[in-house]
C-alpha cells in the first residue's frame, strides 16, 4: 500500500511542476508581450515588426508549453510503469523489502510534494501579477498620455 502512496505522491509532484512551468511560461509571455507593445511606438518600429515579434513569442512559448507537457506525460508514464512492475514484484513475496524502501522514501516524497505545491502556487501568483500588470500598464499609459507635461521650478541656491 505504501508503494501506491509513494507513486501517487510522485505523480502529484510531476503535475505540480508541470503546472508551475506552464504558469511561468505564461508570465514570461505576458511580460515579453508588454515589452513588445511598449517598445514599438517608442522607437518608431513598424507594425509588421511588432506583429512578427508577437507571433514568434506566441509560437515559441507554445512550443515550450508543449515540451513541458510532453516531459510531464513521459514522467507520469514512467512512474505508472514502475508502479505496475513493483505491483508484480509484490505478488512474488518481496513485500517486506518494498514496504521498507517505500517507508524510507515516503517522508522525502511528501516534502518534495509540499515544495512542488509551493513552487506551483508561486508561479501562479507570478502569472496573475503579470496579467494584472497588463491591465494596469494600459491604464497607466492612458493616464500618462492624458496628463500635460509640467515643469518644476528649481529654488535658487
Amino acid at each position: 500500500m505504501s508503494t501506491q502512496e509513494l507513486s501517487s505522491i510522485a505523480l502529484r509532484v510531476v503535475d505540480q511542476y508541470q503546472e508551475a512551468g506552464r504558469s511561468l511560461v505564461n508570465a514570461y509571455r505576458n511580460g515579453a508581450q508588454r515589452m513588445i507593445d511598449r517598445a514599438a511606438p517608442l522607437e518608431g518600429q513598424s507594425r509588421k515588426v511588432s506583429e512578427f515579434l508577437s507571433s514568434r513569442l506566441k509560437t515559441d512559448t507554445d512550443r515550450v508549453v508543449s515540451l513541458i507537457d510532453t516531459l510531464a506525460n513521459a514522467q507520469s508514464r514512467g512512474i505508472e510503469s514502475l508502479t505496475s512492475r513493483v505491483t508484480k514484484v509484490e505478488q512474488t513475496g518481496t513485500v517486506a523489502m518494498l514496504d521498507m524502501f517505500a517507508s524510507l522514501q515516503l517522508p522525502q516524497a511528501k516534502l518534495s510534494e509540499q515544495i512542488a505545491i509551493k513552487v506551483a502556487e508561486g508561479a501562479k501568483s507570478l502569472e496573475a501579477r503579470s496579467e494584472q500588470k497588463d491591465a494596469s500598464a494600459a491604464k497607466a499609459d492612458a493616464e500618462v498620455e492624458a496628463k500635460p507635461a509640467r515643469r518644476v521650478a528649481r529654488a535658487a541656491e
